[in-house]
């Protein structure tokens, strides 16, 4: 008879390929349309409900054929996509106001869950999963102190929300080439590092320029009066 973990993790595998997919193509129609729009706000959900399915399965392909280093990236990209969902919720918040408290469960989670595997990056000798890890625990501080602080400028909800969805996306791509990608690259150190950390180093700043434009509208605002 068939072995009920071996259907199990082949309608996993289907599931999260498909998700995989929907949330290329939605991450992508999200940062093309209009920001607030219809057609903006329906790609984010399906990206985020995309997240969310990808990490769901990602646990269950864990279990039978154990892969840290995917499993990490796809519960690394739904935190982000959670993240930038949830600072939605804090769009009619003033600057420099702390959050709800409910809004630290996620970023908590997250943080015990890569300090986990933060011991596991170091255990195994891996630079990559080392990298990725030491820069999840930095963004779990970052994210805890702005909890806590609130945000410094009143589009701080923006920010978060453009930052979570992005990275996502950005986290989205990497694991695309991780999976797709070796088979036409040399296998070398410099391979592996241009497949997992290109689309950071390609996206990240791209990302820091929208939200260093979105502070600059605001300072000019304020200085109007």
């Amino acid at each position: 008879p068939d072995d009920p973990m071996i259907e199990l993790a082949s309608a996993a595998r289907i599931l999260h390929v498909a998700a995989g997919t929907a949330s290329l193509l939605a991450g992508g129609v999200a940062l093309a349309t209009r920001k607030g729009g219809r057609p903006h706000r329906l790609a984010g959900k399906i990206f985020l409900v995309s997240m969310i399915t990808i990490a769901a399965t990602a646990i269950v392909l864990a279990i039978v054929r154990p892969n840290p280093f995917l499993f990490f990236l796809a519960v690394f990209s739904c935190y982000l996509a959670v993240w930038g969902r949830v600072a939605l919720a804090r769009k009619k918040l003033a600057a420099h106001t702390p959050a709800p408290r409910s809004h630290y469960i996620p970023t908590a989670a997250f943080g015990l869950f890569c300090g986990y595997f933060g011991v596991a990056a170091l255990r195994s000798g891996a630079l990559v999963f080392q990298i990725f890890a030491a820069l999840a625990l930095l963004l779990v501080v970052g994210h805890l102190r702005q909890l806590r602080r609130g945000g410094e400028y009143r589009v701080h909800w923006m920010l978060d929300h453009q930052a979570g969805f992005v990275t996502a996306y950005i986290a989205s791509i990497t694991a695309f080439m991780v999976v797709n990608t070796p088979r036409f690259l040399p296998e070398a150190q410099w391979a592996t590092l241009l497949v997992w950390l290109g689309p950071t180093l390609l996206g990240v700043p791209l990302l820091r320029r929208s939200a260093l434009k979105l502070t600059a509208a605001e300072r000019e605002r304020k200085a109007r009066g």
